[in-house]
């Protein structure tokens, strides 16, 4: 088979995957309530149905939390991987292409190998929106899935694996109990599906801990650690704190064997450099944490900001964070996700709200709003820095002028052609180091 024709089976096996998600069904992005355990179950049903590879798989590792979840996930697993073991990592959303979640030994799922699983499902797939009790599982089930059986298939000897969404309900906590269970850290975000406060958010996060596991935590407040601790005393698991990813690695490695500490890890669309004249900064920031996290770490300068973020975000206080920052605000909605967006205009009313004197401008293309900032605003000499945050999709939409699909699926690797993590900014003086992780949103 050529590379082109793999390519062409990679598409149409996305966009069958994508086009079941206009199945109409239980959503648990959409749900909040009584009957969550729907999706468990359905997924379970599937499982059943092909074999149950989560059975297979020696050691997991499971990484729920706020922020930081995929930093952690893929520095654990790059951790793992110097000891010269197979080693699996599972991480959503991603930002340019569907094969970017599923990660072996270094290398992204070939497009072949993706196209092969997704042949090899449908059958199943068919049979559980017939005859399950549960219905057909969702996309991000489904795409899950097909990462338990890659694994299964690669020998994978450790699976780290990333929570989608919450903990409890979410579909990663099919898997058997972990090695480890971590909690980044908890912080208000989906509180349309998860809690209006922190300690609901951080009771469903905190599910995730099991019998049998030993626990982790970087949480800071002492209030929402109680709440994870109560979690794992339930089921009798030790909890340990650490105060950044490099002592969560010394205080995983009685528990893991020895774990060699890797070169810093990026991720695609975190605090990442596409170009430097003008500079321009790509970060998925999505919520008041993360925004403030970026910020924390950007270069003392005023930044030119295009901002768009989904309309069920706290895009005030995500503003508010910004503005110092900003020299100019520039909103655009995103278009690569069925997630609702935040209506643009709506966000320069929040932000002259906040700044009557802010200069701001709105587009209704994420890409000519770049090329407004990229093209007609600066002069050559000491041009302006740019930065695009506030949604993984609003990145996604402007990310492939620079890193295609094509590349990144023909190297395996998500920075594409580049072969390695571009460089990235460095922290202010005097700010605190810590550890942060690609786009559709459909579960």
């Amino acid at each position: 088979m050529s590379h082109q024709v793999a390519l062409a089976r990679y598409r149409k096996a996305v966009q069958f995957l994508e086009g079941l998600g206009k199945i109409d069904k239980s959503d648990y992005m959409k749900t909040r309530g009584e009957g969550r355990e729907l999706f468990l179950k359905r997924l379970r049903v599937l499982l059943d149905r092909i074999g149950n590879p989560e059975r297979t798989i020696p050691n997991f590792i499971h990484v729920g939390g706020t922020s930081g979840k995929g930093t952690t996930t893929m520095t654990i697993a790059e951790a793992l991987l110097s000891r010269k073991e197979r080693v699996g990592a599972y991480t959503s959303p991603h930002v340019t292409t569907t094969a970017e979640r599923f990660w072996v030994n270094g290398a992204l799922m070939h497009p072949k190998t993706f196209a092969a699983l997704v042949e090899w499902i449908k059958p199943h797939l068919l049979w559980c929106d017939r005859y399950s009790p549960y219905g057909l599982p969702s996309y991000f089930e489904i795409l899950f899935a097909l990462a338990l059986e890659h694994f299964r298939r690669e020998g994978v000897e450790w699976a780290i694996v990333e929570v989608g969404c919450g903990g409890e309900f979410d579909a990663t906590n099919v898997i058997p109990p972990a090695r480890a269970t971590i909690i980044t850290n908890v912080g208000l975000d989906h509180t349309n599906i998860l809690g209006s406060t922190k300690i609901e958010i951080a009771k469903t996060k905190s599910k995730i801990i099991k019998p049998g596991t030993v626990a982790f935590t970087m949480e800071e407040s002492p209030r929402i650690r109680r709440v994870i601790q109560d979690t794992a005393d339930k089921v009798k698991a030790p909890l340990y704190s650490a105060k950044n990813l490099d002592e969560l690695l010394d205080k995983l490695s009685p528990v893991l064997g020895a774990l060699d500490r890797p070169d810093r890890v990026s991720l695609p669309g975190r605090l990442e450099i596409m170009q430097r004249a003008p500079m321009v900064l790509l970060d998925v920031a999505h919520n008041p944490d993360k925004v403030q996290y970026l910020v924390d770490r950007l270069p003392k300068k005023k930044w030119h900001v295009l901002f768009g973020c989904a309309a069920n975000k706290d895009a005030r206080t995500m503003l508010e964070t910004l503005i110092p920052f900003a020299k100019t605000l520039t909103f655009a909605p995103f278009q690569t996700s069925d997630r609702a967006c935040f209506d643009p205009g709506r966000l320069e009313d929040i932000a002259k709200k906040i700044k009557p004197s802010q200069t701001t401008h709105v587009f209704l293309d994420a890409n000519e709003a770049l090329d407004s900032l990229l093209v007609k605003k600066y002069p050559a000499s000491r041009p302006d820095p740019i930065l695009v945050t506030g949604s993984f999709f609003l990145v996604a939409d402007v990310r492939t002028r620079w890193i295609l699909e094509d590349d990144i699926l023909t190297t395996q690797n998500p920075f594409g052609k580049r072969n390695s993590a571009p460089s990235r900014p460095q922290p202010r003086a005097g700010r605190r180091g810590s550890a942060r992780a690609g786009v559709r949103s459909k579960r």
